[in-house]
């Protein structure tokens, strides 16, 4: 499971005028509108998304069907806003806003890809407030001391959370300056799976072992070197 994939399950690619659509994250003022990005002087804290090449047409203004980005249970709804919370199984918060209309209910179980709504740009003001768009949070637990939340809970980059599950996902949860199995212990599918996911997203080089430290995973070189990090859940 990566980032595309989860955009996949919001809004799931589709064959358009003979061709192959996808959604992803979109543009505006020539800025990718993923997390961190500058709006109103302000940091974005999510991902937009919608279907690439069409703007403010096309596909992207019929309302097309939006998906739970993860399996879990919903939360939260606001409909006034479009909004729908999906907590899933580790306790993270994934929120999808500006929906044209709401297929779910609260406290329900969902699963990853299932139909919740359709999109639409809804805010307080009605379903035209904003550009046709899927806005996509990640928010981490509350913290709670003696009853009481003193902490929220934090964005996260649902980008970095979505990759770095696959990384965690592909070594088995086995972050503490683990090396990766040898071939000889996987059987051969397992192998040529991890083999041809690295390699496709230069994940780990040879030799290569990892190490963790805090939300930080780092890529060691066999002569003690690190070679850049991922975030990890």
């Amino acid at each position: 499971m990566n980032f595309q994939n989860a955009i996949n399950n919001i809004l799931q690619p589709k064959f358009i005028d003979g061709s192959f659509r996808q959604a992803v994250v979109t543009y505006s003022n020539g800025e990718r509108q993923g997390f961190n990005a500058t709006r109103n002087g302000r940091k974005h804290k999510a991902a937009d998304i919608n279907y690439q090449g069409f703007g403010q047409t096309g596909i992207n203004r019929k309302h097309p069907e939006v998906g739970s980005p993860v399996s879990g249970t919903i939360t939260d709804i606001k409909k006034e806003w479009g909004m729908i919370e999906v907590k899933d199984a580790q306790g993270y918060r994934h929120r999808i806003w500006h929906l044209n209309s709401i297929n779910v209910k609260k406290d329900t179980p969902v699963y990853a890809g299932q139909y919740i709504g359709d999109m639409g740009g809804r805010g307080p003001n009605g379903a035209k407030q904003y550009d046709q768009h899927v806005h996509y949070e990640v928010i981490t637990q509350p913290e709670i001391k003696n009853g009481v939340v003193v902490n929220k809970g934090d964005f996260i980059d649902p980008e970095a959370f979505w990759n770095s599950r696959l990384y965690y996902e592909l070594n088995a949860g086995r972050l503490n300056h683990v090396p990766l199995e040898p071939a000889s212990l996987l059987d051969q599918a397992t192998q040529d799976l991890l083999n041809s996911l690295s390699q496709g997203l230069n994940i780990i080089g040879s030799n290569e072992t990892l190490k963790r430290e805090g939300n930080h995973v780092w890529r060691i070189k066999p002569n003690g070197s690190t070679r850049g990090y991922f975030l990890s859940e």
